[in-house]
């Protein structure tokens, strides 16, 4: 007996019941594969990306994976390249700094940050600080001089 299946790219076809079935009732889940990233590779991981924090983006990975229900046919290799790609990602936000370290103006609006170049102060949008680059220098911003 054959099925009519839509695959992702929209392409519908036939396909026999017994591979749909088994790709439902395979041994192998999504743990089981996900078990073969130990802390061995974490920590080889954290060596090869130390601007990563390899550990905290595992998290993530296992949470994008749990929350999109996507599979792959090598975890591995897929968190490897999560973790390549995390710089890209962060698109130069100031990862350093926590929320609890910038230090608000009176009205409680905006933050006090300051200039990496020449530390002139001025304030920022709590929102966009860590995107923004100083008005001054156009260099990073600190939250702490």
């Amino acid at each position: 007996m054959k099925v009519l299946l839509k695959g992702e790219n929209g392409v519908e076809k036939w396909v026999k019941l017994e591979k749909v079935i088994a790709h439902f009732l395979n041994p192998q889940s999504d743990n089981v594969s996900l078990k073969s990233i130990d802390s061995n590779y974490i920590s080889e991981l954290q060596n090869k990306f130390p601007s990563v924090n390899v550990k905290l983006e595992f998290e993530a990975f296992k949470d994008f994976l749990s929350s999109k229900k996507r599979r792959y046919k090598n975890y591995k290799s897929a968190f490897r390249n999560w973790c390549r790609n995390q710089n890209k990602w962060s698109n130069g936000k100031n990862l350093d700094t926590k929320t609890s370290d910038w230090k608000y103006d009176t009205t409680g609006r905006f933050v006090l940050g300051y200039c990496v170049v020449c530390e002139k102060s001025d304030f920022y949008n709590p929102k966009s600080v860590t995107f923004e680059d100083s008005r001054c220098c156009q260099a990073k911003i600190k939250a702490k001089r």
